[in-house]
């Protein structure tokens, strides 16, 4: 019986690759493989082909060209733009171009023109802001581009980095982890930065000492939402209300501000001292701006007190 399942198994799988919607494509996928190997400055080059219902409908490449020079990879984008066609528009397409260690561009149906320019730019990334994995992805339009920094020694001044070395061709999102998870913040950016809107939100997050960020999350050039640490329980009053006007967050400019205590002793699954309120709005989880974390009494009092003070909701 085990043996019949099994083939019964096999029969079934068969009989469900081609009911994906999606042309077949294995061969012309390899052709696109074995010619790009070929190419001058080409490493090597990893082929991943799937077309089933379990497997799903992909087309991926890798290809190492960290030796390469910035025009040998603009050229290899070129052929695989011209080679991919349309042939592949049903299947999920993603191109990852080793351009130095740890170091990628990346996209799904196309790639930028201007690769090679973007290439030189992510090597100047590279070399200007010291960290473990740094990603660059987008598509065809300039705006539409995204980049990664991962355990970023200075995350801050890798954000300067991106904002410096992409000014001409800034990036629509920026997200910049930190090495040291618990002296440095992360950074999560939307939309254009400029290095002036740079300056101020680094300004205001000095003087909002020594409330120290954990997590910071930009749109429009303002932060929009800050995780923050307080020294002791003592102060956290004074230094939330210090953060909250050091930000401006108001109506005018609403930010979500999550806090905690940087020696809360709390383990896992016991009630925390920490806090969250909404500055300047009233965007609470099913709209109830009681509902909570589970908080010891002292946090969950300086949690409702800063409600009450600074969110906009019906008290």
């Amino acid at each position: 019986m085990r043996l019949a399942a099994a083939a019964l198994l096999v029969a079934v799988t068969a009989g469900l690759s081609g009911c994906t919607g999606a042309p077949d494509r294995e061969q012309e996928a390899l052709d696109i493989r074995n010619r790009i190997a070929e190419m001058p400055g080409v490493a090597d080059v990893d082929l991943i082909y799937d077309n089933g219902v379990l497997e799903g409908t992909r087309f991926e490449l890798e290809v190492d060209m960290e030796q390469a020079s910035d025009q040998q990879v603009g050229a290899v984008v070129d052929q695989l733009d011209e080679l991919r066609g349309d042939d592949f528009a049903k299947f999920n397409q993603r191109m990852k171009i080793l351009v130095a260690q740890q170091t990628s561009i990346s996209g799904g149906a196309e790639l930028p023109e201007d690769t090679g320019q973007v290439t030189g730019l992510v090597r100047r990334l590279r070399a200007d802001a010291p960290a473990g994995e740094i990603m660059w992805l987008g598509g065809g339009a300039p705006d539409a581009s995204k980049v990664r920094i991962h355990e970023a020694e200075k995350p801050g001044a890798a954000v300067d980095a991106v904002l410096r070395i992409f000014a001409d061709r800034p990036p629509s999102e920026i997200e910049v982890s930190a090495a040291d998870r618990v002296a440095d913040p992360h950074w999560m950016i939307f939309n254009p930065l400029t290095p002036a809107d740079k300056q101020r939100i680094d300004r205001q997050l000095a003087a909002a000492a020594p409330a120290d960020p954990g997590w910071i999350g930009v749109r429009d050039g303002r932060v929009e939402r800050l995780t923050f640490s307080v020294p002791t329980p003592a102060t956290a009053y004074e230094d939330v209300v210090r953060t909250i006007h050091a930000v401006e967050a108001g109506p005018a400019h609403p930010v979500g501000l999550t806090w905690v205590w940087a020696d809360d002793p709390a383990r896992y699954n016991e009630p925390r001292w920490a806090g969250s309120a909404m500055i300047g709005k009233c965007d609470y989880p099913s709209g109830d701006r009681t509902k909570t974390e589970p908080l010891v009494p002292d946090a969950l009092a300086l949690q409702q007190r800063i409600r009450d003070e600074f969110d906009t909701c019906l008290k």
